[in-house]
């Protein structure tokens, strides 16, 4: 693998993390594939196609949170990568917390994200100093 692709990877990865900042919605839907798929948290209920994930995205929005994402460490294979990030949270009600999360990112040739696995469980949030 070219030092070019892992860096684009990487780059899309800190963009992804960015759309939660800027709350941006439209950029979010850009970085996956027509048919992209969400597993947050991975054991859930899958969000497939752009349809599906703008939806979910929308419904999440809703709730008035804001978020400040920090990635810590991306490893890249191929047109994988898994990226550990920290990511706090501030609701609009309630206590800010802080989740870390493992992602894995699987890429398109067009890099476009195809499938985004969250791993997270209750052991990785906790409130925010």
């Amino acid at each position: 693998m070219t030092g070019d692709i892992r860096q684009s990877i990487v780059e899309r990865i800190e963009r992804y993390l960015d759309t939660w900042r800027t709350g941006d919605l439209d950029a979010r839907r850009r970085l996956f594939s027509p048919k992209g798929m969400l597993e947050d948290p991975v054991g859930g209920p899958p969000v497939e196609g752009g349809p599906a994930l703008a939806a979910h995205w929308t419904h999440v929005a809703k709730e008035g949170a804001s978020y400040e994402a920090q990635l810590k460490r991306v490893i890249v294979a191929g047109h994988e990568a898994l990226a550990v990030a920290l990511v706090k949270t501030v609701p609009a009600h309630g206590p800010t917390n802080v989740t870390e999360l493992f992602a894995l990112f699987e890429f398109d040739r067009a890099l476009e994200i195809r499938r985004l696995r969250i791993f997270r469980d209750d052991s990785c949030t906790h409130l925010a100093s």
